[in-house]
């Protein structure tokens, strides 16, 4: 026998055709019989024949999309050309700095050592130090307290470095300018602002600081909720 539309068999009378791993079926209205197959696409994963589900944070549908698995961690390894040489640098950069915070209170009382501005000088090398230590923290294996310490380390020592600096040059500003008005010898042996003196130049520091930090001021991030692709 032959049929209409030119096949050798018999015709598949029915309404829909199974459908495949990783799709579910979608009632056609009136039809209880009738379905379209809609694939569970995106984090989502096929729970049962009709149904996606949508897999956990740390998870993601395996190739089947039949079930959940655990998303692979990938990051720099320590051994990598990539982290080693940055590794090495940090170490040189640490040591460098404490040899020279270590000479700085070796002869804190001498007058290189107070003409360069004690408080700040701590205050810049104190955030030098900790730009070298996040070489380390983003190299690290990523985890609650690693992320939270990189969060907070990755703009606090760029804060606090940049804080002195910004200080010592507003210090020295205000020297010059107040050598400019000087006039007597009355003036000149008068004591200096009270602005430019170690304490209040720290003061000025640690403001600029945490105004500056990325910790203090409200970023989207923190605000909404991201979404997976």
């Amino acid at each position: 026998m032959q049929w209409p539309v030119g096949e050798p068999g018999v015709p598949i009378s029915v309404c829909s055709l199974p459908c495949k791993t990783g799709e579910r079926k979608k009632r056609v209205k009136g039809m209880p019989c009738c379905w379209h197959c809609e694939l569970c696409d995106g984090y989502q994963y096929q729970y049962d024949e009709t149904l996606c589900r949508l897999c956990s944070y740390d998870m993601r549908p395996d190739p089947n999309r039949t079930t959940c698995q655990p998303i692979p961690i990938v990051k720099l390894e320590w051994h990598s050309p990539w982290a080693v040489i940055p590794v090495f640098l940090a170490m040189l950069g640490i040591i460098a700095t404490i040899f020279v915070m270590a000479t700085f209170v070796r002869y804190n009382d001498t007058p290189i050592v107070r003409a360069s501005g004690r408080e700040l000088s701590y205050v810049l090398l104190t955030g030098i130090f900790l730009c070298y230590i996040i070489t380390f923290l983003m190299i690290a294996k990523p985890d609650v307290g690693v992320c939270s310490f990189r969060r907070i380390f990755l703009g606090l020592g760029m804060s606090i470095s940049y804080a002195a600096l910004l200080t010592k040059t507003n210090r020295i500003y205000r020297i010059f300018e107040q050598g400019k008005q000087t006039v007597t010898a009355h003036v000149s042996s008068a004591p200096p602002p009270r602005s430019l003196s170690p304490p209040p130049s720290s003061a000025c520091s640690c403001w600029a600081c945490s105004s500056g930090s990325p910790w203090t001021r409200p970023t989207q991030s923190s605000t909404t909720t991201s979404k997976r692709p």
